[in-house]
């Protein structure tokens, strides 16, 4: 009797170890891709306040491009964000009354709407950057818009 309590007791620990091997990988994959979505929607978030922070610096009545460029690299820096190119450019672009323009000084009324963009590839600020966790298409980006009117003088 105690021999075949032994023998069921031992093969009891094998079963559990096979299931262990099943069920961690699967286990780890899911709980790598939450910690993974999370840290991207932190960086979206982040874009979002740099997007929305540049908009309002860029709807003064005396702002320059240069003056929205230095907002948005200074907050995206106390965020810790790398998200700059090679050649060191923020991925912004201006939009004036709806129209694409690299400069924000065409809106001279008040009330013309200035819209900022940034543009991140996903890529750049992926914090698991491994083939296993890659569900995204190629040239996924993450991107905020912000549009706001101008103030007058």
């Amino acid at each position: 009797m105690d021999m075949k309590r032994r023998r069921r007791k031992v093969s009891r620990r094998g079963a559990a170890a096979v299931e262990v091997a099943l069920v961690l990988p699967v286990l780890l994959l899911v709980t790598f891709g939450a910690i993974r979505y999370g840290w991207f929607f932190l960086k979206l978030q982040q874009i979002t306040n740099a997007a929305r922070y540049g908009a309002r610096v860029a709807i003064r009545a005396d702002a320059s491009n240069q003056d929205v460029l230095d907002a948005i690299s200074t907050l995206l820096g106390a965020y810790g964000a790398n998200i700059l190119d090679a050649n060191e450019a923020l991925p912004v672009t201006f939009m004036v009354n709806g129209v694409s323009s690299g400069d924000i000084t065409p809106a001279t009324d008040m009330g013309d709407s200035i819209t900022v963009t940034i543009t991140v590839p996903a890529a750049d600020v992926d914090i698991l950057p491994m083939a296993l966790f890659n569900f995204e298409p190629d040239g996924w980006n993450l991107r905020a818009s912000v549009t706001m009117a101008k103030e007058g003088a």
